[in-house]
């Protein structure tokens, strides 16, 4: 009888103990402030910094302050690739970045890259939204250790150059493009019969300025943000590209929250740089336009023909990229257009 009575008491310290150190854990876990630091190639003006600073009051108010978010806009930590080779070691909590400085970790990514592969922008929201998006995000997560909160818009890519309008393929010949460090976009100029130079975006406006390149191909809003028609004088609308954006979170970083602020990270990252970078990117471009043309530029559109024009001359790339990335993820691709 007494034995059994020591047992119960030894139980009942037990349980008592138990209680206090999960009380304790619980009450560190609440108390402990998590630091997000978001880095960002554009300037504070792009629609993905803004919706950074969007997400950073939303969430730092609706965590009551046990996330914190800090805002590096304006390369101040690198460059795309730069960035994303941050994040996936972990130096770097999240990037918003082009889907193209992915490919380094997942080739298959190149996919979003490929020219004239969307009609517009909405058809492209729907294949990364879907199934071709899950089945890249598995894969960078699987290879690179980088979870994807979102795809946001970087815009509808057009060609730039300091010589002459941009009409036809034959209009590129020998010209020095500066091309995102992505193997499609190489391709696709050098199918162009352009001369593609890989390059860091925050070196471009210098590179224009010491015309070591001619040109290079970019979406209207950085026209804007970044003042290229300072050193830019024509504005060809070839529509090549839906380029995308990630906002590609350290997988170790986001494991590390709590269960209820990793639902918070994620609902607010659809909220921001999902709906709120959508919307205000597609409402804005159209705006950019106008300005560049107000600022001393030359805008030409692009005939029917033409167009026709260049998307033969690109199309040996898709074989060529069928081959090296895979049929999956271009059956996939495939469903979208």
């Amino acid at each position: 009888m007494l034995f059994a009575k020591s047992i119960r008491c030894m139980l009942a310290c037990v349980v008592a103990f138990v209680s206090v150190l999960c009380f304790v854990t619980s009450t560190e876990a609440r108390d402990k402030v998590y630091t997000i630091r978001i880095g960002s190639i554009s300037a504070e003006t792009i629609p993905e910094v803004r919706a950074a600073y969007e997400f950073k009051k939303d969430i730092e108010k609706a965590s009551s302050g046990r996330i914190k978010v800090d805002v590096f806009p304006n390369g101040a930590l690198g460059g795309d690739r730069q960035m994303a080779e941050a994040v996936s070691l972990g130096t770097l909590d999240m990037v918003l970045t082009t889907t193209s400085a992915l490919t380094t970790y997942e080739p298959e990514f190149g996919v979003l890259d490929m020219p004239f592969a969307f009609s517009n922008a909405e058809s492209a929201f729907a294949a990364v939204d879907g199934e071709l998006g899950q089945y890249l995000n598995k894969k960078l997560e699987d290879s690179a250790g980088i979870i994807n909160l979102g795809y946001m818009l970087n815009g509808v890519r057009h060609m730039v150059n300091s010589t002459h309008p941009i009409n036809e393929p034959a209009d590129l010949e020998g010209l020095k493009m500066r091309v995102m460090e992505s193997p499609v976009y190489i391709g696709m100029f050098k199918a162009l019969g352009a001369n593609p130079t890989p390059m860091s975006f925050t070196e471009v406006y210098t590179s224009l300025q010491q015309k070591t390149i001619d040109g290079f191909e970019v979406s209207a809003n950085f026209m804007i943000e970044m003042k290229f028609y300072e050193v830019q004088k024509y504005y060809s609308l070839t529509g090549h590209t839906i380029s995308l954006l990630a906002a590609a979170m350290n997988k170790n970083k986001f494991e590390s929250l709590p269960d209820d602020l990793k639902s918070l990270v994620i609902d607010m990252s659809k909220k921001w740089f999902v709906d709120y970078q959508r919307s205000i990117s597609l409402k804005e471009d159209a705006t950019y336009i106008a300005q560049l043309k107000e600022n001393g530029m030359e805008v030409n559109s692009i005939t029917p023909e033409n167009h026709t024009k260049f998307v033969k001359a690109v199309q040996t790339l898709y074989s060529e990229f069928e081959e090296k990335l895979g049929t999956d993820v271009f059956t996939l691709l495939k469903k979208y257009q």
